[in-house]
């Protein structure tokens, strides 16, 4: 689908998001959600032994070393062992993790999934908000909540501001407003639940510095000179990149003729086309499924793209 307002060309591909996961809009309630995403099912927690004797296979429990095991799968199926965990781990359920955004006041489950074969878990949620009747388009909060079974992170959540038509995140970074927020799992639910309605105050004060900030950007006009300066400062001359299947890609061409096809040429423009190609184009042959563009896009190289764009492109604001 193409852009309605800056008329940009139909997206090379899906956004991730818009197809990892499973659709969970529709569920009447909890149950129906884990059992649509593939989520029905506990963590559990048991212990790592030693082989401290080859011939009389005599075997020691390992002190503060525990594995974290999906307990719908039999000890010998492929992908039963998620992670390695110290004694303090403590798993959050997928039903308990996903219950922290059901029953929430402007707060919807979209979709939901897992990562490598249960070693996350993942679910996006939109979170209704007005947005400013001069905004550049139509722009929507999201919370993406992730959690790992696998004993690396936390319960992370996210905020992200969509532009619904194009599927693109077009969020900046936001010095007084951090984009995303972290629950120990130490933590008890209880906690966490109590937690979730700071979340809720700290995902709207991001989304609204990040409404205010594009709706500048909007009504800022670029030349052609200082276009061109802008593009060579976020992508500076080099060899040019290869895309996944091997085709020879002009980073800084491409964004600059996606700026061209737009109506009025704004400094929001620009962004949008530089986000579009972030979430649309894959330049690497890492993600190669919508679960590791997601992965991608969101915690990994492209999110670390994103933020150092948007501060170049905040730069103008000042």
């Amino acid at each position: 689908m193409p852009f309605v307002k800056t008329g940009f060309p139909t997206r090379e591909t899906d956004a991730a998001w818009s197809v990892s996961g499973k659709d969970i809009s529709g569920c009447a309630d909890l149950k129906s959600m884990l059992q649509t995403a593939g989520l029905d099912w506990t963590v559990g927690v048991v212990p790592a032994f030693l082989q401290v004797d080859k011939v009389s296979g005599t075997y020691v429990e390992a002190p503060n070393c525990l594995f974290t095991v999906r307990e719908d799968l039999s000890p010998m199926d492929t992908g039963r062992v998620l992670g390695h965990v110290s004694s303090s781990f403590s798993p959050a359920q997928n039903e308990a993790t996903l219950s922290l955004f059901v029953g929430i006041d402007g707060l919807t489950c979209r979709r939901a999934g897992t990562f490598s074969q249960g070693r996350q878990i993942w679910c996006v949620a939109h979170l209704a908000a007005d947005a400013p009747r001069d905004s550049p388009e139509d722009m929507f909060g999201y919370l993406i909540l992730r959690n790992g079974h696998h004993g690396n992170g936390s319960l992370e959540i996210s905020f992200a501001l969509l532009v619904e038509d194009t599927q693109t995140i077009v969020s900046l970074p936001v010095a007084a407003a951090p984009r995303q927020v972290r629950l120990r799992h130490t933590h008890s639910m209880v906690d966490r639940r109590v937690s979730i309605k700071t979340i809720l105050v700290a995902a709207r004060k991001y989304l609204s510095a990040n409404l205010r900030l594009l709706t500048k950007l909007d009504g800022m006009s670029l030349s052609d000179k200082r276009l061109t300066a802008i593009l060579l400062e976020m992508f500076p001359p080099r060899s040019p990149t290869r895309r996944a299947d091997g085709v020879a890609i002009n980073t800084r061409v491409l964004v600059h003729d996606l700026f061209l096809n737009s109506s009025r040429r704004t400094a929001y423009d620009l962004w949008h086309g530089v986000c579009w190609f972030l979430d649309h184009y894959e330049m690497t042959s890492r993600a190669v499924n919508a679960d590791s563009r997601m992965v991608c896009s969101l915690w990994g190289y492209k999110a670390v793209s994103r933020a150092r764009l948007g501060a170049q492109m905040l730069k103008l604001l000042k």
